[in-house]
């Protein structure tokens, strides 16, 4: 923990080569320590220490875990709460389109129904005056004209 994982293959093979490592790298006065045969020996408050260090690194390490945890929870959140959102937006684009596609339909059929009334009226006065025309043209209106004065 208190030392950078690179070295933890060099201290797999030697305890003692690790042990210096490690003291070598966290308290930079050599005199506050004496590495013995099978002993360290550490002078008044460097056990505290370095007690203190490990305490500091493991509360740096739940904190990056919890750090971690959250992050990955607020993920989850924020991609339940995007999902559900896109879903809501779909929903709303297929009334606002099915609304878009009754509008477009509703004046096709105004069209259509203006088209054959106009038609219809138009027809009605091409037919009035072709009747008017073919009587003329006939000799019925003069014929009449002639008889009744």
């Amino acid at each position: 923990m208190l030392l950078n994982s690179d070295y933890w293959q060099q201290g797999a093979q030697d305890a003692k080569v690790f042990s210096k490592t490690i003291l070598t790298n966290t308290i930079k006065d050599e005199d506050k320590y004496q590495i013995g045969l099978t002993k360290i020996f550490l002078r008044a408050g460097m056990l505290a220490y370095l007690e203190s260090r490990r305490l500091d690194r493991l509360n740096a390490l739940a904190t990056v875990i919890q750090k971690n945890y959250k992050r990955t929870m607020q993920r989850r959140k924020y991609l339940k709460m995007r999902a559900a959102a896109i879903r809501i937006q779909t929903w709303w684009r297929g009334i606002a389109a099915r609304k878009l596609v009754l509008s477009i339909k509703k004046d096709a059929a105004v069209r259509r129904i203006q088209n054959a009334a106009r038609m219809f009226i138009q027809r009605s006065r091409f037919l009035a005056v072709h009747d008017a025309v073919s009587k003329f043209q006939a000799g019925g209106y003069l014929f009449d004209a002639y008889y009744l004065s």
